[in-house]
C-alpha cells in the first residue's frame, strides 16, 4: 500500500488541510511478476532452438558433414552471425529483468584484469576495422567487490559501441584511475559523436539517437541501458561526454570495498 498527501486550499490560497490518498500496489506487483515470468519463459523457449541452429551451422562450416563451397560458407557464416545476434538480443532482454544488487555475485576482483580480458576479445574486430586499441591501465590498482560476468558486459558493451561508431583509422582508449573511494573508468573513441541534447537519453531502454544510425549499425538500443543498470547495481555512476564528429567518452565509477 502506498500513499500520497495532497494539500487542500481555501479560496484565499491558504492551506486548510490535507487529503491522503492510498493506492493498492498489490496488483501492480503481481503484473510485474507475471511480466518477468513471461520474459524468462519466452527467452528459454527461443534459446533452445537457436542453440540447435547455431550448432548445425558450425558443423556445416567445419565441414563435419561434407565439403562446402565458398558461396555456401558465406551463407552459413551469415546464418551463424544472425543467430548469435538474436541470442544476444534474448540475453539483453532477459538481463533487463534480472539486474539488481541482490542478483549480483560479488567477489573481490581486479578491474584491470576484467578490462584486459574484454580488450582482448574486441581487438580482432578492431583490427579488422582498422581501429587502434590503446590501453592505459596502471599496475597496482586495488581490488573491488564486483560481479565478474556483469562487469564483462559493461566493458563489452562500451567497447563494441566505441569500435562500431569509429571510422577506419580511428582509436579507442581505455583508461582506469584510482580516485580513492572508487575506481573510475574512461572509454573514449574518435567516432561520430552524440549531439549534446541527446546525451541524457542514451541510457534509456530502446532509445536510438537517430533511426538512420540504427539501420546502419544495427542494435536495439538496450546495451547502454543494461550497462547503466549494472553499474548502478554495483553502487557506481555512469555518464558520457561527446562532441559530434570528434568522438565520445563514457565514464563510470565503481566503489572500492568499505
Amino acid at each position: 500500500m502506498s500513499s500520497k498527501v495532497l494539500p487542500l486550499y481555501t479560496t484565499e490560497g491558504e492551506v486548510c488541510g490535507y487529503l491522503v490518498s492510498f493506492t493498492d500496489i498489490t496488483e501492480l506487483k503481481e503484473l510485474d511478476r507475471l511480466r518477468s515470468s513471461i520474459v524468462r519463459n519466452v527467452s528459454h523457449e527461443l534459446r533452445t532452438p537457436l542453440t540447435f541452429i547455431k550448432s548445425y551451422a558450425e558443423l556445416l562450416l567445419d565441414e563435419a558433414m561434407g565439403e562446402i563451397n565458398e558461396r555456401q560458407r558465406k551463407s552459413l557464416s551469415i546464418l551463424k552471425e544472425k543467430t548469435d545476434a538474436l541470442a544476444k538480443l534474448i540475453d539483453d532482454i532477459t538481463s533487463l529483468q534480472l539486474i539488481g544488487r541482490e542478483s549480483l555475485n560479488l567477489e573481490p576482483l581486479s578491474l584491470a584484469e576484467v578490462a584486459r580480458t574484454s580488450l582482448a576479445g574486441i581487438k580482432p574486430y578492431a583490427e579488422k576495422a582498422g581501429i587502434e586499441i590503446v590501453e592505459e591501465i596502471p599496475e597496482g590498482l586495488p581490488p573491488i567487490p564486483g560481479d565478474r560476468y556483469r562487469l564483462y558486459q559493461v566493458f563489452d558493451n562500451l567497447l563494441s559501441n566505441a569500435v562500431k561508431f569509429s571510422p577506419d583509422g580511428g582509436r579507442v582508449t581505455v583508461h582506469i584511475r584510482d580516485e580513492g573511494a572508487y575506481l573510475r573508468v574512461e572509454v573514449s573513441d574518435t567516432g561520430i559523436g552524440i549531439p549534446k541534447d541527446k546525451l541524457e537519453r542514451i541510457f534509456e531502454r530502446f532509445y536510438q539517437v537517430d533511426n538512420s544510425l540504427a539501420r546502419r549499425f544495427e542494435g536495439m538500443g538496450l546495451g547502454l541501458s543494461i550497462t547503466k543498470q549494472i553499474v548502478e547495481a554495483h553502487g557506481g555512476e555512469i555518464w558520457a561526454e561527446s562532441e559530434v564528429g570528434r568522438g565520445s567518452t563514457f565514464f563510470f565509477t565503481l566503489p572500492r570495498a568499505k
